[in-house]
């Protein structure tokens, strides 16, 4: 007996002890002090509410919040709207908002919510009172990160509204309900023959002005090889067009090289014309292919022969070449041409990041993606935008790109270092 009470006491100290001595990280998820209260009351049917979402203590400040608001009985009380109370509407997205649940995410890249900071009104929404009856109010989904990145758990405090009968109202008379309606016809702003007058057209918006297109032609040269532009995002196929230009007298046969500067992957290639062809090699960074002409199709003054499609991965992004190294091409007089053909530069894009219309850019080349957005310009737009999208494939794929404090990986404090470098 005694020895069973001498282990339970030495298993309880070594569990006090392992506690004690646990890394910050070890005990992450716990609420340390952070807390959220959402705000209940007591409205009549048919009323329109205000309500609050309050950090009652941000002991570590606030960094981000996803988190969505709940009615539990729409049909007594439905969530109509959310908006921003202490900070500006830049930091808020909405990500799904209907009669029982809207979802948000929230940044404060400003730190405008300080370590220790008590009651602060973080945001408010609208209900309306639809029918006599209780809802239970409520923060679920929760993430919340300090402003060091830590994952926290903070305490919450749901609320409950109550929704008593509208007081009876008078009726109205049948003369005062024709008042109103002749008033609401007299409102009704009207334009030529008695018609409503037309809202002016909005304009298009519209993204970055794109950058023209490069000069691929090789002129004055017959049996010219050119390889078209191809249009390539990051993790997707893409495919470059190889033609021959001028071929005053014909084809008989031909071997092509083509290569890439890296970044690209060549995944196969597909015949156009003549119908004799073989591919001699085909690795990440060449394909080496031979075309025949032994059925004499291609006639002497030929202007243009499309010949393949080389198809193409984007595996990383950035800037880099696509050429023909060389061809060498015999033509039906037995006469040996060989040429070297056009360099074509290809911009490998992300995909759009969030909701954005654009992929992100790097604007002055130091292999940083500042605009995130990809609007061509540098705004705290595209440092919001980073710390609500940190989970994006993109973002996740391809760190390196989006660490602006270089300390090898990509978090909130990346999207805090931004907004900084963007003044």
């Amino acid at each position: 007996m005694g020895i069973g009470i001498w282990s339970n006491k030495y298993i309880a100290i070594l569990i006090t002890v392992a506690l004690l001595v646990a890394p910050a990280g070890a005990r992450t998820g716990r609420a340390q002090g952070t807390s959220l209260e959402i705000e209940g009351a007591q409205v009549k049917r048919g009323d329109k509410v205000t309500l609050t979402v309050t950090i009652t203590r941000a002991l570590d400040g606030l960094g981000r919040l996803d988190a969505a608001i709940v009615s539990g009985n729409p049909d007594v009380f439905a969530l109509t709207s959310l908006t921003l109370r202490a900070v500006s509407e830049e930091f808020l997205q909405i990500d799904l908002q209907e009669k029982n649940r809207i979802k948000f995410k929230l940044v404060d890249l400003r730190k405008k919510v300080s370590p220790g900071d008590e009651n602060v009104e973080l945001l408010t929404f609208t209900g309306e009172a639809a029918n006599n009856g209780t809802s239970k109010l409520s923060l679920v989904d929760i993430k919340y990160t300090d402003e060091e990145g830590n994952i926290i758990e903070p305490a919450v405090k749901e609320a409950e509204i109550t929704v008593e009968p509208a007081e009876a109202r008078e009726e109205e008379s049948p003369q005062e309900n024709e008042e109103e309606q002749t008033n609401e016809v007299k409102e009704e702003p009207e334009g030529e023959e008695g018609q409503a007058e037309e809202e002016p057209e909005r304009e298009e918006e519209t993204g970055p002005e794109p950058e023209p297109e490069e000069k691929v032609e090789v002129e004055g040269e017959d049996y010219s090889p050119i390889l078209g532009k191809p249009s390539l995002k990051l993790g997707e196929t893409g495919a470059s067009r190889f033609r021959l230009d001028s071929l005053p007298d014909g084809l008989k046969m031909a071997e092509v090289w083509i290569t890439n500067a890296g970044g690209l992957d060549f995944s196969g290639v597909s015949f156009l014309d003549p119908s004799h062809y073989e591919v001699v090699k085909r690795t990440e960074e060449l394909v080496n292919f031979r075309v025949a002409d032994f059925d004499e199709v291609i006639q002497p003054g030929t202007e243009e022969l499309k010949v393949a499609e080389i198809a193409m991965e984007a595996i990383s992004p950035g800037r880099t070449d696509i050429r023909v190294r060389e061809m060498v091409l015999w033509t039906d007089s037995g006469e040996k041409v060989v040429r070297q053909g056009n360099t074509v530069s290809v911009e490998v894009n992300l995909g759009p990041i969030g909701r954005s219309a654009y992929p992100p850019r790097d604007p002055d080349g130091d292999g940083l993606y500042e605009d995130i957005n990809g609007d061509g310009e540098l705004t705290e737009t595209d440092a919001f935008i980073l710390a609500f999208n940190l989970e994006s494939k993109y973002i996740r794929e391809n760190p390196s790109l989006f660490d602006f404090d270089w300390d090898g990986r990509v978090s909130f404090s990346d999207a805090v270092e931004l907004i900084r470098k963007i003044g």
